[in-house]
Formats: structure tokens, C-alpha cells, sequence
């Protein structure tokens, strides 16, 4: 093994440790962790081993089997990404909510699917919260616009738009909604 890395060129990185253990039983092998050659990041970056019985253990064929997974994404990849000077300065914003409320799921996810199709970030409901359980959501999100999409709404073939920034809210044809618009605003509908 560490000859294979010598002739890569990567043998003054590696270390072999008798002390290391990885957290699962099925390991059958050597497993290994990768840190940062710098020492700032303490935590593992990303870490695996040998598991030849996994597969079978699942019913499949006698596999012999090497992973790998990163560590901690919420924890290591930020302070990798700020060590290397990449760590975005902006956070994460959501262009849309489609927000679903009662038997709109079909409609709701058509619109989920085109506003993501024009390039744009959005989040909806899976799990049948309230109005105000959503609402809050995408408040909490940051959200831009929230699209409405209620029973009443499709009674009257159309969906609600509502602004975040402004509370701009107005209504939509369902059937051009979103249309070719990229970033619908208030002024769009009225």
C-alpha cells in the first residue's frame, strides 16, 4: 500500500495508524481518513475502507468492495472552502416557493419543475404543512416569491404570486404560469 503511494508521488502524506477505527462493522480490511495536509482542519475530510461482505449481505453476489465518503459536509467543507479562499460570501437564497395548499400537488410540482427548468432555486412543500407552517418557511428561507397555489386559486384558473421583499401579491393564469419569465415580479402581472 504504501509503496503504490510512493510511486504516486503521495507517500509523505500518508501515515498508517493501528489506532484508527472507523464507526461501522462492516468494514472487513483497512479503512482510512484523509485530513488536511495543513493541519487547520481537524476533522476528517473524507474517510472509507474495505467491505468485501457488504453486497452479500444484502442478498448480492460475493463483491469485493472499497468506499469512500466525505466527512461532515455541514462542519468540513466550509472550513475547507474558507481555507482555500473559495467559501462564498453570499448565502444560499431561494428565487421561489411553491407553496401547495390542499389537493394542488400536480399543479404545484409543474411549476416546481419549470421555474427550476429556467435556472432557478426553488423549494416546495413534501409533507402537507399548513399555510401558515409553509409561509413561515419560506420566510425563514428567504425566500423572493412565493407562488400560492391553492384550491381556491385553481377554481379561478390561476395561482397567486407574492413578492417577499415588498409583499407585492397578485394573481397568475395557471396555464402561463411561469411562462418564459425567469424572475416574475409584481409588475409582470398586472
Amino acid at each position: 500500500m504504501l509503496s503504490a503511494a510512493e510511486d504516486f508521488g503521495v507517500r509523505e502524506h500518508c501515515e498508517i495508524s493501528l489506532r484508527t477505527a472507523r464507526g461501522l462493522d462492516y468494514y472487513t480490511g483497512v479503512v482510512f481518513e484523509c485530513f488536511d495536509t495543513k493541519g487547520r482542519v481537524s476533522r476528517a475530510i473524507f474517510g472509507g475502507g474495505r467491505y468485501d461482505d457488504l453486497i452479500e449481505s444484502f442478498g448480492g453476489q460475493p463483491t469485493p468492495a472499497v468506499g469512500v465518503a466525505p466527512g461532515v459536509m455541514n462542519s468540513t467543507l466550509p472550513l475547507l472552502l474558507e481555507e482555500a479562499g473559495v467559501l462564498p460570501e453570499e448565502a444560499v437564497s431561494t428565487d421561489y416557493y411553491v407553496l401547495s395548499v390542499g389537493d394542488t400537488r400536480d399543479v404545484a410540482s409543474r411549476i416546481a419543475r419549470e421555474l427550476r427548468a429556467s435556472g432557478n432555486i426553488v423549494e416546495t412543500d413534501v409533507a402537507g404543512r399548513s399555510f401558515g407552517s409553509q409561509m413561515g418557511y419560506a420566510d425563514s428561507i428567504n425566500a423572493e416569491t412565493v407562488v400560492i397555489v391553492g384550491e381556491q386559486d385553481l377554481a379561478n384558473d390561476e395561482v397567486t404570486v407574492k413578492e417577499m421583499a415588498g409583499g407585492e401579491q397578485t394573481t397568475a393564469p395557471v396555464e402561463e404560469f411561469p411562462g418564459d419569465r425567469e424572475q416574475p415580479g409584481y409588475e409582470d402581472f398586472a
